[in-house]
């Protein structure tokens, strides 16, 4: 119940941080728009400003050549021409000062607004990447999507096609690469909300457990394992051996089209590349440490591991579940069968079969199991651990194999 409850808190965090993130790229896309309406205000305040002067100039000349004195021109009359083109001029001078009054004041408001959308796009910045460093998500892309090939059929890039591609990095890792496309119901003319079309990873789906580091126990102390993945230091002047040579354990993450048909089933747009989002993101936590458990394990037990495609085989099982086949120094074999959810939430792993020889009736065989799947393990490591310590309980009353008696060395 408290793994179910920090789950469900963490899907909400996650929810609410998306919102926020979503109402901040909107925030920040109406305060470009309203930069991009001063800036183009301003522009055309100084061509008008600029056109006033050449005005005033022309004017000035042309007036200066209308009141010039003709060679004829009596005293009395040039002090008269004089005293206008004075008038005149100061006339011109009040109209220059008033409208520079005006530009420097327009200028001013201007260049605040400008100073308060740079301090809010510093603000957005600075929100949106301690956004993306809670959320172990980053936006790297948003670009519209290449036209499609014509080599392709026409059906399929009309069912398939897409005006917009997001890419996106989780967990500072893989890179997610989400197509989304116009709704059914409305024309792509129209300023229509977007559905998600397709989703995989750019990034490698293979994981191995020589990616991650964690401490292999002794046969005498089993509590030491760490099975917190962390990524490994890589020297290359070191005389280990290299990741792949180590590795014992490979797992692939499943494709993400059950997601993405999910996503278009049950939700509508947003809620559809959300969910897609959240999930992938879980998907490859939940393989990540499985293929850390699964590494201890092998170190533990002598250990079979089936590919996932393989293991789903019986109609009641999910396509997504995983054998994993463990033999134990007491002549008992159990199949253990790992749920999509394993290893992040309780009783998604549990043991499918259990057989034993030497002695062990189906009975108690039975009653193990029971008891085990009623433990609620979150992985196949603490499973195995309940199990043994279920086999050293009942052990002692197990009949063993009687022995022959050693014949006698003749002295």
């Amino acid at each position: 119940e408290l793994g179910t409850d920090d789950e469900e808190e963490e899907e909400e965090n996650v929810a609410a941080q998306e919102k926020q993130l979503e109402l901040l790229i909107r925030k920040k896309a109406e305060l470009e728009a309203k930069l991009r309406s001063i800036r183009s205000t301003t522009s055309q305040v100084e061509l008008h400003c600029e056109d006033l002067k050449q005005g005033i100039k022309q004017h000035q000349s042309q007036r200066q050549t209308q009141f010039s004195l003709p060679p004829n021109v009596t005293d009395t009359q040039a002090v008269e021409m004089t005293m206008m083109m004075k008038d005149d001029d100061d006339a011109d001078d009040e109209n220059m000062e008033r409208a520079t009054k005006q530009i420097t004041e327009k200028t001013k408001i201007t260049e605040t607004e400008i100073s308060k959308l740079q301090n809010m796009s510093e603000w957005y910045n600075s929100i949106r990447e301690v956004m993306e460093e809670l959320s172990d998500l980053k936006i790297i892309s948003v670009e519209h999507a290449p036209p499609p090939s014509s080599s392709s059929d026409q059906k399929e890039e009309e069912e398939e096609e897409e005006e917009l591609v997001v890419q996106l990095k989780l967990l500072d890792v893989h890179i997610l690469r989400i197509g989304l496309g116009p709704t059914a119901t409305t024309d792509k003319k129209n300023s229509s909300p977007l559905r998600v079309m397709n989703a995989s990873l750019v990034t490698s789906s293979i994981l191995t457990d020589a990616m991650f580091k964690y401490d292999s126990d002794d046969d005498d102390n089993n509590d030491a394992t760490t099975t917190t993945p962390t990524n490994e230091n890589k020297n290359p002047n070191s005389t280990k051996k290299s990741p792949q040579e180590k590795a014992t354990v490979s797992l692939t993450i499943p494709p993400l089209d059950d997601l993405v048909h999910q996503s278009s089933t049950y939700l509508k747009p947003p809620h559809d590349i959300q969910f897609v989002i959240r999930e992938s993101m879980a998907r490859i936590r939940s393989f990540t440490s499985r293929v850390v458990e699964l590494g201890i394990l092998r170190t533990r037990y002598l250990t079979q591991i089936q590919s996932i495609s393989s293991s789903s085989t019986s109609s009641s099982s999910s396509p997504l579940d995983q054998e994993v086949v463990c033999t134990l120094n007491a002549q008992i074999t159990v199949v253990l069968r790992l749920t999509p959810d394993c290893p992040t939430l309780p009783n998604s792993v549990y043991v499918d079969q259990i057989v034993g020889v030497g002695g062990w009736s189906r009975k108690d065989l039975e009653e193990m199991k029971d008891v085990v799947n009623g433990k609620g393990c979150f992985g196949p490591v603490s499973l195995m651990e309940e199990l043994v310590r279920e086999i050293e309980r009942r052990e002692a009353n197990v009949p063993r194999t009687p022995t022959l008696p050693l014949r006698r060395k003749k002295g």
